[in-house]
């Protein structure tokens, strides 16, 4: 048999093809919770930009795998790759279309709206829903209210602010928040949901919004909202200091299968802080995110519930419905939740050393459909990256080949500018 002759290697390749290993790991090496490398090359996006507002980090992904991801004042779009998209608006930012921003959702035409507040033009004292809508190439959306912006007091009360948003099948914009009213002071969880032209939709609840008081409660902050496989509509938030959740029928009024009247409010420790977050996984199953103090510790930890569709504590999460994760700092608050397609369920997370703000980070954490820490995500469920200076999260998405996006914003440079932050993770 006849063996072909086998060319020398010249010492210089195989030198640099040693190095680029090193560098960057092969698929076979790469691991679930690791840094994307094929994404802007470390798996890490900081803006460019210069200073665009606080709260950065709400975010979504498009039909084509685009990313979208805002701070309060501004929306920017990422190719797959990390790019910016230079379609979006000329330079891959767009100025917010209506208010200051708290949550965003993609429709099925890969418009963007936004939600969040605003002044209320009639009293500029005070704050009402603020729901807006770009084209697909980052220009406020003419069939939306006319100009792209639609301003809602919601049922007269003094000030309302906006802080999820999420869209119906047949793509209506359903807006959730909270409206307080100073005097007498009391607060409530507030929806609103309006027609794919912004107008109110009077089939809910007689004129597109309804309040919520959840009895013997000084003080309901409605939060994230989220829909299920009937299209009842799930919204989270604080009851005092107690987590909160209500759920809605298509039509508006609470649905009393739900823990009896509608809602239900669970201690998650000595003290639960904002935000609530919530999804729902294909079992209708919700779960609930925010950070809580445990008794006895002046540290806050990542916390998180399921309920089960009846509205009880769902005793295979965790063995009592409640999960609690630190990432070894003092403060650890959720940020954002998603469930992928085995049940997992992803948080994002920022971590930060107090006093003095410092060693923040952004933080990640995956728990197996039981409620445990998953060991095959970053060898223990956890991973923490810092990200320039002061940096914290904003929300997290999954793209379609499972990768793990998570929005937020860092400070950049010597004057400490905040600028909007992406990183990718693998998701395996």
């Amino acid at each position: 048999m006849r063996r072909e002759a086998i060319p020398a290697r010249c010492p210089f390749t195989l030198l640099v093809a040693t190095i680029l290993l090193m560098a960057f790991p092969s698929g076979a090496d790469a691991a679930a919770g690791d840094l994307d490398p094929s994404f802007s090359g470390d798996g890490i996006v900081t803006s460019t930009h210069a200073y665009q507002g606080s709260g950065g980090g709400p975010m979504g992904i498009d039909s084509r795998g685009r990313i979208v991801v805002s701070s309060t004042g501004y929306i920017e779009r990422y190719m797959p790759n990390g790019t910016a998209d230079k379609s979006f608006s000329g330079d891959g930012q767009a100025k917010s279309p209506c208010g200051g921003i708290q949550s965003i959702a993609i429709d099925a035409h890969d418009r963007i709206v936004v939600a969040g507040y605003a002044a209320n033009p009639a009293d500029l004292r005070h704050d009402v829903f603020a729901v807006g809508r770009l084209t697909v190439n980052g220009s406020p959306d003419p069939s939306f209210s006319g100009d792209g912006c639609l301003l809602t007091p919601i049922g007269g009360r003094a000030s309302d602010e906006a802080f999820g948003v999420t869209l119906d099948p047949t793509g209506r914009i359903v807006a959730s928040g909270t409206s307080i009213k100073w005097n007498p002071f009391g607060a409530a969880f507030a929806v609103a949901r309006y027609m794919p032209d912004g107008s109110p939709d009077t089939s809910f609840s007689g004129d597109g919004q309804l309040q919520t008081r959840f009895a013997n409660v000084s003080y309901s902050r409605g939060g994230d909202i989220a829909l299920d496989s009937r299209g009842r509509i799930v919204v989270s938030g604080l009851a005092d200091d107690r987590s909160a959740v209500a759920r809605y029928g298509p039509r508006g009024g609470l649905v009393r299968s739900f823990s009896g009247d509608g809602m239900v409010t669970t201690a998650m420790g000595s003290k639960s802080s904002y935000p609530g977050l919530v999804a729902i996984d294909d079992s209708d199953r919700i779960v609930v995110g925010g950070n809580a103090y445990l008794a006895g510790s002046s540290s806050s930890d990542v916390a998180l519930a399921r309920y089960t569709p009846n509205g009880a504590l769902d005793p295979s999460f965790s063995g009592d419905g409640k999960a609690f994760t630190s990432f070894g700092r003092t403060r650890n608050g959720a940020s954002g939740v998603a469930i992928d397609d085995q049940g997992r369920i992803v948080v994002s997370a920022t971590t930060v050393e107090e006093p003095g703000n410092t060693r923040s980070a952004f933080a990640l954490a995956r728990y197996t459909p039981g409620g445990l820490l998953d060991p095959t995500f970053s060898g223990d469920g956890r991973v923490t990256t810092p990200i320039g200076g002061f940096s914290w999260t904003g929300g997290v998405a999954l793209d379609s080949a499972g990768r793990i996006v998570v929005g937020g914003q860092t400070e950049r440079g010597p004057t400490g500018g905040l600028r909007i932050a992406v990183a990718r993770y693998l998701g395996g």
